[in-house]
Formats: C-alpha cells, structure tokens, sequence
C-alpha cells in the first residue's frame, strides 16, 4: 500500500512563508509531482509489475481540526491523524461527525492490511492498483472528491498546468487513473 495526500504541499508551504519566501502555485504543483504523487504512481507500478498485491490511495480530507492555514488542504501528514486517530488530541479540537467516520475507516484499512497485506483491503472494497487494466491503473480516494485522474497522466498533467499545456506531451506519462471511492 502506499499513497500520498492531494495537497502535500500544504506543508511546505507554511515554512516558505514563515521566511518570507513566495513561490508561485505552478512551482508548488510541479513539488507536489514531482516529490509525491509521480514517484508514488512509479513505485506502485514496480511493485505491481512484480506480481505483488499492490493498492495505492490519495487522501483529500480537509478537517477544521487538522488546518494549518486557511487552504491547507490535505497536506503533507494530515493522513496520519487519521490512521492514528490522534487529531484531537493533537489539536485539542474535536473532530467533525463525518471525521470520525472517515477515521474509524482508515483505521480498519491499515489494520487489514497490516493483517493481510497480499488480500485484507479487499474485504474492504479496495481493488488491486492494476497497470496494465482496462481502465488503466486504480486508486482509491480517502473523501470527498468526485472525479480525480492521476496528476502524471496526460490529461492530469495539462490540468495541473493549464498555462503549460506543452508539458502534457511528457515522455513516460501515463493514461488517467480509474478511480474507487470509498464507502463508509
């Protein structure tokens, strides 16, 4: 299993500011590529191509209690409050009705692959990230997106980067990602 946040920079974003440093949204976008979502899709794909049960996620939660800023999004970490179930003792906030939901599911989704890395995910919905599949590859979305492609495909590319739409003829890019949502 491995995945990665939609917003990973959100983070980072709060030590550039804090020393004054301004980068521009494109830039951010292209980190958020090329430090995560990119090698995160290569890596599963080694792993797959393998033979190896492999199941890939994004997570897209943006919880009052877990905000670093307004717009932080889900950022770099934000997962792990939820696989831990630690934000509110983190924060001293609560966490919202739908929060605990998500959490006790991500909870139940770590222990069973904990429990049974090659098939536990499966009990619940989970599918196999598959490359080489009908639809392209999978990827499971932790809540609250309605349509998401993988960023390193064409398409996804040229979205990120709508001024830069001569980018999203890059060498080694793949097709848009199949998505599963997650039910609670």
């Amino acid at each position: 299993m491995a995945g990665n946040t939609d917003n990973e920079r959100g983070f980072y974003q709060l030590k550039t500011a804090s020393i004054g440093v301004t980068i521009p949204l494109w830039r951010w976008n292209l980190f958020n590529l090329e430090a995560f979502t990119c090698p995160t899709g290569h890596e599963v794909s080694n792993i797959a191509a393998t033979g190896v049960p492999t199941y890939r996620y994004r997570y897209f939660g943006d919880w009052p209690n877990l905000q670093l800023y307004n717009g932080s999004g889900a950022y770099h970490g934000s997962d792990l409050q939820m696989i831990f179930g630690s934000a509110e003792e983190i924060t001293g906030l609560p966490n919202t009705p739908l929060e605990n939901l998500v959490q006790k599911y991500m909870m139940r989704s770590w222990a069973a692959f904990a429990q049974n890395p090659a098939r536990g995910l499966e009990s619940l919905g989970w599918p196999q990230y598959d490359q080489d599949g009908e639809f392209g590859q999978f990827l499971f979305q932790f809540f609250l997106r309605l349509s998401v492609l993988d960023a390193c495909s064409v398409s996804g590319f040229a979205n990120y980067f709508p001024i830069h739409r001569t980018h999203s003829h890059a060498p080694g890019l793949r097709q848009p990602s199949r998505v599963a949502r997650s039910t609670f």
